[in-house]
C-alpha cells in the first residue's frame, strides 16, 4: 500500500484579546435633603443638609460646600455615600452655595459641581 501523506495541523488560535477595564463610575449627585428644626420663637434652624452622592464602588471623593472643606466619602459596594454639610447655619432663605465633589483617591473622573438647590 502507498503511504498516507500527513495532514498539517491547523495553527493553534490566537489568545481572545483581554477585555477593558470598565469605566469607573462617575461621580454624580442624587439627592439633598435639608434637616431643619424650629426653635422657640418660631423661626426655622437649619440644622444641616443631607447630601446623597453616587461614584465609583470602594472609591473616596471630597466635597465642599459654599468653598469650605466639607469632607470626604467612600462609596459603599452598590456606589452610594452621603454626607452633612452646611451644619449650624440659620435658614434665611438666602444664599445657594455651589457643591464640589471630586475623586481623591486616584480614581479618574471629572470633578462635579452644582448649586445646592439645583441637586
Amino acid at each position: 500500500p502507498a503511504p498516507v501523506p500527513a495532514v498539517p495541523s491547523p495553527d493553534p488560535a490566537p489568545p481572545a484579546p483581554t477585555p477593558a477595564p470598565p469605566a469607573p463610575a462617575p461621580l454624580a449627585f442624587t439627592g439633598i435633603v435639608a434637616n431643619q428644626t424650629v426653635n422657640l420663637l418660631g423661626i426655622r434652624i437649619l440644622s444641616s443638609y443631607t447630601l446623597m452622592l453616587s461614584g465609583q464602588p470602594g472609591s473616596t471623593a471630597a466635597v465642599t460646600y459654599g468653598g469650605a472643606a466639607a469632607g470626604s466619602v467612600t462609596f459603599d459596594a452598590a456606589g452610594r455615600a452621603s454626607i452633612t454639610v452646611g451644619a449650624g447655619a440659620i435658614d434665611l432663605g438666602i444664599g445657594n452655595p455651589i457643591i464640589t465633589a471630586v475623586y481623591t483617591d486616584g480614581t479618574p473622573g471629572a470633578p462635579i459641581q452644582a448649586r445646592r438647590d439645583a441637586i
